[in-house]
């Protein structure tokens, strides 16, 4: 089902198991013409099983919801892979790092966003932890000699994502230029290169990975990007300790003066004690018995000089 609403699954008859619309599944009521007409007016049989594949929210059990999820989690992981790449030797991760990595960042993903954009969020996040970057296209722009200064200066200007490999000339009167750019930079130059009336050719998506090495980083490199990994999660784990520690202190009471220590009677005017004790005794007396008597009667409370005297 989660094939389908992606676009990715084709044939509706993979997708169901039977072709009735129910309005109770667990006890096997199935909607007669009547409630498929008020619900869905206008629409056939096949439309709105359609309807409710594209718009309907999946109920899935515990098990099954396992299994979508390690499905999702690779399917990240090897997007990432393909368009990531280390920052020390110019190789691919390893899936295994990745799902590693995703492990240890925490990351919850979403059965609702298809994974190549949970991918792309997966990356940026993943550069905090790994030595990682997008890789970068090898493209080249063809332009006409009189716009040379306005494409240089384009370039200069997002020198930090393009890098340049080559400058060529290309046919008579033009001019061709080989760059490394990151992906999301592809769109701006494309737009600007058609307002120079230039041409953008991508040579190979993945122009930045080293050549004739493996598409993978070693085992030793592996060992150190999980030992990376390792560090992080104790250092995160650190650090989220410190500030339990600093939310338990904020919340514990500070320690009282002398003066908050004492005990203030609110029945008896001026009446403080110095411990509980004290304040017992007090309870007991006439004085603020008295007091108690007169408060429920709301008249004025007995000054300590003596019980008959008013404050």
């Amino acid at each position: 089902v989660q094939d389908w609403k992606n676009g990715v699954e084709e044939d509706i008859s993979d997708v169901l198991q039977i072709d009735n619309i129910f309005t109770n599944v667990s006890k096997g009521l199935v909607a007669n013409k009547l409630e498929l007409g008020n619900s869905f007016p206008g629409q056939s049989r096949d439309e709105i099983i359609k309807t409710i594949l594209s718009r309907g929210e999946v109920q899935m059990a515990e098990l099954e919801r396992g299994v979508v999820s390690e499905s999702i989690i690779k399917d990240i992981a090897n997007i990432v892979a393909e368009k990531t790449l280390s920052t020390k030797n110019f190789t691919r991760f390893p899936v295994s790092v990745i799902i590693k990595a995703m492990e240890t960042i925490h990351y919850a993903i979403k059965a609702d966003e298809t994974a190549k954009k949970q991918a792309l969020v997966v990356i940026k996040l993943l550069t905090k932890v790994l030595p990682m970057r997008r890789i970068r296209m090898r493209i080249a722009l063809t332009y006409l000699s009189t716009h040379e200064e306005k494409v240089k200066n384009m370039v200069e200007e997002k020198k930090e994502l393009a890098e340049v490999v080559s400058e060529s000339e290309a046919e008579e009167g033009k001019k061709k230029l080989v760059l490394l750019i990151e992906p999301n930079l592809y769109r701006d130059i494309l737009n600007f290169m058609k307002s120079c009336k230039g041409t953008v050719d991508v040579e190979d998506q993945y122009g930045e990975l080293a050549k004739g090495k493996a598409n993978e980083t070693d085992s030793s490199s592996q060992q150190e990007f999980m030992q990376l990994l390792e560090n992080y999660e104790k250092f995160h784990i650190s650090e989220e300790s410190k500030d339990e520690k600093k939310t338990e202190a904020r919340s514990k009471p500070s320690k009282k003066s002398a003066k908050d220590k004492t005990i203030t009677c609110t029945s008896c005017k001026d009446a403080v004690f110095e411990n509980p004790k004290e304040y017992r005794g007090h309870v007991k007396s006439g004085w603020h018995v008295e007091n108690l008597k007169r408060k429920m009667e709301v008249r004025l409370r007995v000054n300590y000089v003596g019980t008959g005297t008013a404050g």
